[in-house]
């Protein structure tokens, strides 16, 4: 009973993390991550879109590290502009005025806080 156990558990590789080096983050694997980011710089504005679309659903979840966060305002606002008829440019240029002051004031907030 003992020895085999003592087998099993020494026979395992632990690779032990100290938890300061750990960070939360909202996506759930690496690959979603790397699949949102493919998207969002893509050509193809549909794929922009869902990127946008994820990304507010990590927002959803909780705080998005800052440079994510400021970099989805400014993709929502382009990906806003690509899709609009030439009536809704006032709300286009709305869209890339917020996501700009957003930018700024994430950035600055940032060198703020040290």
């Amino acid at each position: 009973g003992s020895t085999r156990m003592q087998s099993l558990t020494s026979s395992r590789e632990y690779n032990f993390v100290p938890m300061s080096s750990l960070r939360h983050v909202q996506w759930q694997t690496k690959e979603e991550w790397l699949q949102v980011h493919a998207w969002a710089y893509s050509s193809d504005v549909l794929l922009k879109r869902k990127a946008c679309h994820r990304i507010m659903s990590w927002r959803s979840r909780g705080k998005l590290p800052t440079a994510l966060d400021a970099m989805s305002w400014l993709l929502d606002a382009e990906v806003q502009d690509q899709l609009s008829t030439q009536s809704e440019n006032s709300g286009v240029r709305e869209a890339y005025s917020m996501a700009l002051m957003r930018f700024v004031n994430v950035m600055t907030d940032q060198d703020q806080k040290g």
